[in-house]
């Protein structure tokens, strides 16, 4: 093995009981006199406002833990300050942690929201009629519930070239163009609850072909939206003759609170204190923040800041966690990908 010469970085830290002589901005000093962390502006040091006693604690009782684990397999580990985590990788998360029962938000791919998305599709897959017509052909449909539309999809054999949201009158609220079988709008189109539209598909007003089917089966009544009867190509609502170009729809729920919430987990009895982090994501009005209970749902702790100590307990010994999706005044948006808690003793 060689000897090379090696930079060694200039201090950054200074770890001793008075104030360093250095005060180059951005320098820190850990006060050992007083175990508080400053920074330098520059000029002068300014205490970090933040109670590290805990930091430190808990990271000598690892030190330790390691220590003991390293010289006895089986010897039994330190009573020290408790951490529960999971990551939400499916709607019950990595560890089965979160209570899918009463959870209300959305789950998408890692992630829950107080917003998300639905499919609802007529079903229909039996086709009497191929033709080709010339004008905007789909299907009318009445909302179950107010929501926006975020696309739709035709049926595979129609060439249309671009599909449309229309009103009840059958003027044009909104277009795009299809991306192979699925044309999605730029921007999510709200819908009205209890209210008429048409989702309509056609090919510059050349001539398009569409499938079709003489089988009674409307309305098929689903989730969001209830498809209620065809467009044809000539404007006229048919419940008998249908033009079904259409075959689903995607849609996004109005952002409202809701919540994630772990199953009951089992803790070290009556903490002094917790402290919740989780990967999240926010905007608009959206916020996040939760409800603790120690007692398995009995009493709760509500509306407690992320990535703060805090200090409102009561004695229990099961644990259960609420994630709060805030929508706030204007519906905005409140996503969490995971969380950790840390109890305090």
């Amino acid at each position: 093995m060689s000897v090379q010469d090696i930079s060694i970085p200039q201090r950054q830290v200074y770890v001793q009981s008075t104030e360093p002589a250095d005060k180059t901005e951005g320098k820190l000093w850990y006060n050992t006199a007083n175990s508080t962390l400053y920074s330098s502006d520059g000029s002068n040091y300014y205490a970090l406002e933040q109670d590290l006693t805990y930091i430190d604690k808990q990271q000598l009782e690892q030190d330790i833990n390691i220590l003991i684990n390293g010289a006895s397999a089986s010897s039994t580990l330190n009573d020290y300050d408790d951490m529960f985590i999971d990551i939400f990788t499916d709607t019950s998360g990595y560890d089965n942690t979160v209570d899918t029962g009463n959870t209300t938000a959305s789950f998408s791919t890692n992630k829950y929201a107080n917003g998300g998305s639905a499919t609802d599709a007529h079903g229909q897959s039996s086709w009497s009629t191929a033709e080709t017509q010339t004008g905007k052909t789909g299907v009318k449909i009445h909302t179950n519930m107010a929501c926006s539309l975020l696309s739709f999809t035709k049926e595979g054999s129609s060439d249309s070239t671009v599909g449309y949201l229309l009103d009840s009158s059958k003027a044009t609220i909104a277009s795009a163009n299809f991306v192979g079988n699925v044309c999605t709008f730029s921007t999510a189109q709200s819908l009205s609850n209890n209210t008429d539209y048409f989702l309509a598909t056609d090919k510059g007003g050349a001539g398009h072909a569409i499938r079709a089917t003489s089988a009674e089966a409307f309305p098929y009544n689903k989730t969001k939206i209830n498809f209620t009867s065809s467009l044809n190509h000539n404007g006229d609502v048919s419940t008998v003759y249908k033009v079904l170009d259409v075959i689903s729809a995607t849609f996004e729920d109005a952002s409202v609170d809701k919540i994630v919430q772990t199953n009951a987990i089992t803790i070290t009895a009556n903490p002094i204190g917790h402290q919740v982090y989780c990967h999240d994501t926010t905007s608009g009005t959206g916020s996040v923040n939760y409800n603790i209970s120690f007692d398995g749902g009995s009493t709760w702790i509500t509306g407690q800041s992320l990535n703060t100590k805090n200090t409102s307990v009561h004695a229990g010994s099961s644990m259960i966690l609420k994630l709060n999706l805030n929508a706030g005044a204007s519906a905005g948006l409140a996503e969490a990908k995971d969380y950790a808690i840390m109890l305090y003793y």
